[in-house]
């Protein structure tokens, strides 16, 4: 049983696209590096602007401020995640459009 499963799993490895044809491997590295940066720092300036906000609006003690630094942080939560969901939804179309074989594992 064990043999049957390691054939199959080689096999199914050679299919697959070893190398990304859709870009360099220079530009691949680059690519990569920099959104595990972005990666990392989204979090945090989201949270860090959104405390911030929301400390602006306590001290102030103003209602209309206050509805205004809960919407801002929606806004900045909801960019955030979409920061994140960029790789998976560009893979996604590329693979639709046939185009690519998705986009060379970065951000994935």
């Amino acid at each position: 049983m064990i043999d049957f499963i390691t054939s199959n799993l080689n096999s199914l490895i050679s299919i697959l696209p070893q190398e990304c044809n859709m870009l360099g491997k220079g530009v691949q590295d680059i690519l990569s590096e920099l959104y595990t940066v972005v990666e990392i720092a989204t979090p945090i300036l989201v949270v860090l602007l959104c405390t911030i906000d929301m400390a602006k609006a306590v001290i102030a003690q103003d209602d209309n401020e206050m509805k205004k630094s809960q919407s801002r942080s929606i806004k900045r939560l909801i960019i955030g995640l979409a920061i994140f969901l960029i790789p998976t939804v560009l893979d996604a179309l590329l693979k639709l459009a046939g185009l690519a074989e998705g986009i060379c594992k970065i951000g994935l």
